[in-house]
């Protein structure tokens, strides 16, 4: 069996399908932002390219469908990060009540834009303390030695 450009782009669209599935499975990205549709999607579409030069009928319906359902959570998630009821938007607004007894602005560890969360993202906030750095941290038991 030979392979060809179009059987090389298709095996990347399966690497990035595989590899979104993977992370998502052992907590190193989140499935409810973008960058995960938008990944799944890229690998449906090339794995669609593939299949136009060597076409598989049961591969085509499959790769079509996850390529909509990709777009249709795709929509969802920047929806969601734009009218500001995403996670995101929740987890300041419950920061921000937190904070509200002090005069200082809280900073929220999700607001910093990463595709992978962190094992320290995924671990419940204890309580709210002041830093030398003049604002409102979430603070964890399980960092303190």
């Amino acid at each position: 069996m030979e392979l060809t450009a179009a059987d090389l782009v298709g095996f990347v669209g399966v690497a990035l399908i595989v590899a979104t599935y993977f992370l998502s499975q052992i907590g190193r990205m989140n499935v409810s932002r973008p960058l995960y549709p938008a990944l799944n999607a890229v690998g449906a579409g090339l794995i669609l390219f593939s299949l136009f030069f060597t076409f598989n009928a049961a591969s085509f319906v499959i790769e079509f469908f996850w390529l909509v359902i990709s777009i249709i959570g795709l929509g969802r998630a920047l929806w969601r990060a734009v009218d500001g009821k995403g996670v995101r938007a929740a987890h300041q607004r419950a920061d921000d009540q937190k904070c509200r007894g002090s005069n200082l602005p809280s900073v929220f560890r999700k607001d910093i834009p990463r595709p992978f969360a962190s094992r320290a993202d995924r671990l419940p906030a204890q309580r709210h303390v002041r830093s030398s750095r003049r604002r409102c941290f979430p603070v964890r038991d399980s960092w303190r030695a």
